[in-house]
């Protein structure tokens, strides 16, 4: 009925609508003079509302002289109509022809043709820049990454299950119970690790940050399968304890060749945190 993309007013049942038409050419006015018809016909029989406002979506954008005539409402309701015959009375509806004439032509001579502009190519891309669907497509490169933030002091409720997993992987190393962080502390090497993995999994919760906002949203999840499929055989190896399965993993992190659109944002330290998320995640463990 006219319409491909609709947008709704939040709050209210105000709409706009964004008529697209994947031409290889600006559209001209013959090949919208049906749209202009079965607008004012489907509004007129109440299907919908008439829209508050209307879009013409197009990659070569609109030619002069449909811009010319939606620029003056009244010279377009006149075009409109002396070309109703022939593009929209067969054409809006399969069943019936629509006669411009009665009840309906008073509508459409009352009807709102103000409504009507078009969205330019060039501003299209520079909104669609503002997604993260614009490199996929367009490429050029992703913004700077912005600065990483060290952990908390405290460990937070997205830190349970990998900090747990490093407790006991030191305690397999160790042959003796570390219980938690004071006890870790008498051991400096342990100690160490354990502050090293929090900042390593830090940045790479900043790193998924940096994904959601600038690609599409399950290009995170990919990174993390393709680190996940790069290591998992280094995960069941074996290994003298929980802890050098830990250190050999997230070493083997570091020399996985991906191919990913984040890589030329990633640093070394976001490999190692990939792996404390896929722990976090319970996709596997330090002490099997």
């Amino acid at each position: 009925m006219g319409r491909d993309i609709v947008a709704f007013v939040r709050g209210s049942s105000r709409w706009h609508n964004y008529q697209c038409k994947h031409y290889s050419a600006p559209i001209t006015p013959s090949d919208v003079y049906v749209e202009f018809g079965k607008l004012l016909y489907f509004s007129f029989q109440g299907a919908y509302e008439y829209p508050e406002r209307y879009f013409f979506i197009a990659p070569r954008g609109v030619g002069t002289k449909l811009d010319a005539l939606i620029s003056k409402p009244q010279d377009l309701r006149a075009a409109v109509f002396s070309k109703w015959d022939q593009y929209c009375r067969g054409k809006i509806t399969s069943t019936q022809d629509v006669p411009l004439d009665g009840n309906f032509r008073k509508y459409a001579e009352s009807a709102d043709f103000s409504i009507f502009s078009s969205v330019p190519p060039i501003k299209m891309i520079e909104q669609h820049r503002a997604t993260p669907y614009y490199v996929p497509r367009f490429g050029g490169g992703l913004p700077q990454r912005p600065a990483i933030s060290p952990p908390p002091p405290n460990l937070g409720p997205n830190e349970v299950v990998y900090t747990s997993e490093l407790l006991n992987a030191y305690s397999d190393d160790l042959g003796t119970k570390v219980a938690d962080i004071q006890v870790l502390r008498k051991h400096t090497n342990y100690s160490d690790h354990f502050d090293r993995s929090r900042q390593a999994f830090f940045s790479a919760e900043s790193l998924r940050n940096f994904s959601r906002d600038n690609l599409p949203v399950q290009s995170y999840t990919e990174l993390q399968e393709d680190i996940f499929e790069g290591v998992v055989d280094v995960v069941k190896g074996e290994h003298s304890s929980g802890y050098k399965r830990c250190t050999a993993v997230t070493q083997a992190s570091k020399c996985l060749q991906i191919s990913h659109a984040l890589v030329s944002r990633m640093k070394q330290l976001d490999r190692s945190g990939v792996c404390h998320q896929l722990v976090e995640e319970g996709r596997f463990k330090w002490v099997l």
